[in-house]
């Protein structure tokens, strides 16, 4: 599949917004896909999976950023 451009884009969560950097847009993509090692990487963050829900939490003072639904 080729890639038809690259770019970046913003998630707004409950506290603070996410940076999504290199994001490659692949029209004949059947699914969006997001790497959870860069989120947490590009925003100095870290995820914690629980079987009904997940958090997203700053990895300097532990405070959840985002809680959302598996």
């Amino acid at each position: 599949m080729s890639i038809q451009h690259i770019g970046q884009s913003v998630v707004r969560a409950s506290r603070r917004n996410l940076t999504l950097k290199d994001i490659l847009h692949v029209p004949q993509a059947a699914k969006n896909l997001v790497s959870v090692n860069r989120l947490a990487k590009d925003n100095n963050v870290f995820f914690e999976f629980h079987p009904e829900f997940f958090c997203i939490k700053d990895r300097d003072t532990k405070s959840t950023i985002h809680k959302g639904a598996c």
